[in-house]
């Protein structure tokens, strides 16, 4: 960076290179903050457009949609999770209940020795 004084005026410039043409120039400091700031165009010596199409503002509220995004996705997993994890809970119950009662989860008969006849009639499903 250089300080050029124009009338008692001082002006701080930056040594940048065109990308296109490779031409090394001096570009106040003051208009590259802007330009990277708010967006726009500035054109090297020989003519070729530099462009700042997103500013900062704009990489910034990406990230920030992004993250958001991001969180609501976990938060729906995590209920998700707990729907289906509240569901197991119920249908354990449900069939705990059944075979205290003696009631066959297979064949839906009532028996006095449940697992008597679990282990004679379905071998398979007993583990």
């Amino acid at each position: 960076m250089d300080v050029v004084m124009v009338n008692e005026l001082s002006i701080r410039l930056e040594q940048v290179q065109c990308g296109t043409c490779g031409v090394i120039h001096a570009v106040p400091e003051r208009l590259l903050t802007e330009l990277r700031k708010s967006g726009g165009f500035y054109f090297c010596p020989v003519g070729h457009q530099w462009g700042w199409q997103e500013t900062e503002l704009d990489r910034v509220r990406k990230k920030l949609d992004a993250q958001i995004r991001e969180a609501t996705a976990q938060a729906a997993r995590a209920q998700r999770a707990e729907r289906s994890d509240a569901s197991a809970r119920k249908e354990i119950a449900r069939l705990a209940k059944r075979a205290s009662a003696g009631l066959c989860s297979c064949c839906n008969r009532t028996f006095k020795n449940l697992a008597r006849h679990m282990q004679t009639k379905h071998k398979k499903a007993t583990p």
